[in-house]
């Protein structure tokens, strides 16, 4: 009769040990994936990229012309093989700044 009332409280503890193996498989999951992913090629070299990056203080009208006038000169270059660009600047380590202090 013991083992009857505490029959709630052993479903409980099966419920809970349910939903840690989910939590569990689910983290493994997520792990193997972005194991996976990160063994994976990139489709694109990285090698021999440069990021060139325009600062304005204002808009004005000449500066699609300058964008335009950079995009025309650096494909007048034999190195150069595309040119793109964007209005984000989202290079790798682009923000990253070291302090040093003694």
């Amino acid at each position: 009769k013991l083992i009857w009332n505490r029959k709630r409280t052993n479903v409980l503890t099966v419920v809970e040990i349910f939903f840690s193996f989910l939590a569990l498989f689910a983290v493994a999951a997520f792990g193997v994936y972005y194991a996976d992913n990160s063994r994976r090629p990139l489709g694109f070299s990285y090698d021999s990229v440069w990021v060139i990056e325009l600062r304005y203080a204002v808009w004005t009208q000449e500066v699609p012309t300058t964008i335009r006038n950079l995009y025309l000169a650096l494909q007048d270059f034999d190195e150069v093989t595309s040119a793109a660009g964007t209005s984000i600047t989202l290079v790798p380590y682009s923000s990253s700044s070291s302090f040093y202090t003694i």
